[in-house]
C-alpha cells in the first residue's frame, strides 16, 4: 500500500539550498570585502599622520637652518637641513618665493628680507603626501 505524504515529511528543493547558498555567499563577500577596505583606509590614516609629524619636523629644522643665517635670494638647496626621515618617507623645500611689497614672486629681483618656503613630506610606497608653507625673514 503506498502511503500518503504529509507535510512534515517535505525537505528542502534543491533549488532553495542553491538560493541559501548563494545568499550566504553575497553577504560572506560584502562583509570580507568592508573588512579589507577597512584596513587598506586605517593603513593610510597612518601613514597620513606619521607624514604630518615628519612634516613638523621637518619645518621645525629647516626653520633651525634659516633663522642661523638668513640668505638674500636663496634657492631650494639653500636652506636644506641635515635631516633624514626613515620608514620611506623622503622631504623637499618644493619652491622658495620672494616678497615683493605687494605680492610674492618666483624669481628674486630685491630681497626685501621676506622669504616663503613650500615644503613637502611624501611616502613612496603610498599615495600620502604633506605640504606646509615656513615664511622666513631676515633678523
Amino acid at each position: 500500500m503506498r502511503r500518503l505524504r504529509t507535510a512534515s515529511d517535505a525537505g528542502e528543493s534543491l533549488v532553495e539550498l542553491l538560493v541559501a547558498i548563494v545568499i550566504m555567499g553575497i553577504t560572506v563577500v560584502t562583509v570580507v570585502g568592508g573588512l579589507a577596505t577597512s584596513v587598506m583606509v586605517s593603513g593610510m590614516s597612518r601613514q597620513q599622520g606619521e607624514a604630518a609629524a615628519h612634516l613638523k619636523s621637518f619645518v621645525a629644522n629647516v626653520d633651525g637652518v634659516a633663522t642661523a643665517g638668513y640668505q638674500n635670494c636663496a634657492t631650494s638647496t639653500t636652506y636644506t637641513p641635515t635631516y633624514t626621515l626613515g620608514g620611506g618617507f623622503s622631504a623637499e623645500i618644493v619652491d622658495v618665493f620672494y616678497w615683493t611689497g605687494s605680492g610674492w614672486a618666483d624669481a628674486c629681483g630685491t630681497d626685501t628680507g621676506v622669504q616663503r618656503l613650500t615644503l613637502r613630506v611624501w611616502h613612496t610606497g603610498y599615495a600620502v603626501e604633506e605640504r606646509t608653507d615656513l615664511i622666513i625673514r631676515r633678523p
